[in-house]
């Protein structure tokens, strides 16, 4: 915390910011909370703990996360998830959401005491995503699993942005992402996956393998051309251009790419697995996207580049790579093909 606001604060001040941080602490953990009201005493205990030492410090000492998580593993084991997900409140709401939701607001604040205490329940957490996203699982927009799902990635997005997105891996965060790219065409879920996959990749080369391997860019690019919120495709993007930018070792933050440029440039990365993904993900988004985004794609020199690149390589031993340079060969010629449809109807037209 800021050695300017720990000075000028007075200790009638102090007492004052202590009793409203209790308070906050107590509204978040207490069982008669309401659920809106649980989630918006967590954002303001954040925002104040950021700001006031006094806050910060009560904070870290407060047991928040083991107090909140007994308001629904009483009576349950923590990797009992259908049991979680069916605790109710005295209105009889599932409390389990509201909970995780206000454990997120938490989880970005940069306290190591509490991220440790956050961490120790991760394994709950992806319990709780593996059955809550489980093929067949209740997914109207009321439903205990539904908002149980939501909350838990959001939880997830919020503590990938510390740099612990290995642990997260090794607890299977890349095949929990698929799953709900995969299963799911809930945007609020989808857009938490865009989130999560961009925030993994922001750690590094490694993390970006990771995601290639699990071949998460191939169902973010299904996301660009799939019916559904603008906002959704927005952070699609911005994913795809996170996860090519630390593939290839390059800054996260530059120039924001378009989906196939940045698919273009995952595809003309140093390291196969990631490149390779590239290239499928460039075959599924010129096949799932109809002859207009494949239109678009055969007119980027980019993505053109890449291609005839790869369809070109000379042979390798490497299985993986030799049928993702295939794959690079036939959308190379389908482009081809749809760029001198183009040309000869334009021709006809203009006859």
């Amino acid at each position: 915390m800021s050695a300017i606001a720990e000075a000028q604060t007075t200790p009638l001040a102090a007492a004052k910011d202590l009793k409203t941080t209790k308070a906050l602490i107590d509204e978040c953990c207490a069982k008669d909370t309401e659920a809106d009201r649980r989630g918006k005493a967590a954002e303001e205990l954040r925002a104040l703990a950021s700001r006031n030492a006094t806050a910060f410090t009560e904070l870290q000492r407060s047991q928040i996360v083991s107090r909140s998580w007994r308001l629904v593993a009483a009576t349950n084991t923590p990797d009992d998830a259908p049991a979680l997900c069916s605790v109710r409140d005295e209105r009889r709401d599932a409390i389990l959401p509201p909970v995780l939701e206000a454990l997120s607001e938490i989880a970005l604040l940069r306290s190591p005491p509490l991220l440790g205490q956050q961490l120790s329940t991760l394994p709950t957490v992806m319990a709780i995503c593996r059955h809550c996203g489980r093929p067949g699982a209740p997914s109207e927009r009321a439903a205990p699993e539904r908002l149980s799902l939501l909350a838990a990635l959001r939880w997830l997005a919020a503590i990938s942005t510390h740099p612990v997105t290995s642990h997260l891996l090794k607890q299977g965060l890349a095949l929990l992402i698929v799953q709900s790219l995969s299963l799911r065409t809930d945007q609020d879920i989808l857009l938490q996956c865009c989130v999560l996959a961009a925030n993994v990749a922001s750690d590094g080369a490694n993390q970006a393998g990771e995601l290639c391997r699990a071949k998460v860019p191939r169902l973010l690019s299904r996301l660009l051309v799939a019916d559904g919120r603008a906002e959704v495709k927005e952070h699609a993007v911005a994913a795809l251009n996170r996860i090519a930018n630390a593939a290839r070792g390059e800054a996260l933050d530059g120039e924001l790419m378009s989906g196939p440029v940045a698919l273009a440039r995952l595809a003309a990365s140093d390291r196969p697995d990631c490149s390779s993904e590239g290239a499928w993900a460039l075959h599924v988004l010129s096949t799932k996207g109809g002859d207009k985004i494949a239109s678009k794609m055969a007119r980027t020199p980019e993505v053109m580049a890449i291609l005839e690149k790869r369809a070109f390589e000379r042979e390798t031993e490497d299985g993986d790579v030799a049928l993702a340079n295939k794959v690079a060969q036939i959308t190379l010629e389908d482009l081809t093909k749809l760029l001198h449809k183009g040309a000869d109807d334009k021709g006809k037209s203009s006859a």
